[in-house]
């Protein structure tokens, strides 16, 4: 089944991620995004002629350009709160596992 719904419907959390600053992506990967959408330039910034990625920044853009402005979270980040986050850009193949949940409500 596919779901029409407005924006202005929907609620989105963003839950932990690793964050801008510790995101180092190569020139390929900001080459796609922004092969993708030219607004992504913004969730880029260049430190020491390396890239970094704030994916908080870009899930806000796609999720804006959908019509939804009840955006929460984003202020987390999975790669320095070692003490309460696994990530496996720190941890390697030894890191745990975290999961994401989506779900529908109808009336």
């Amino acid at each position: 089944d596919s779901f029409n719904c407005d924006g202005k419907d929907l609620i989105v959390h963003l839950g932990p991620a690793i964050s801008k600053f510790s995101f180092e992506v190569g020139e390929e990967v900001k080459l796609q995004y922004l092969s993708k959408n030219e607004n992504f330039e913004s969730c880029f910034s260049c430190l020491n002629n390396k890239y970094y990625l704030d994916l908080y920044a870009a899930a806000r853009l796609i999720l804006k350009s959908c019509g939804i402005s009840s955006i929460s979270g984003g202020d987390r980040c999975t790669y320095t709160e070692t003490d309460k986050y696994f990530s496996y850009r720190r941890d390697g193949t030894q890191s745990g596992r975290m999961a994401h949940l989506i779900w529908i409500e109808t009336s």
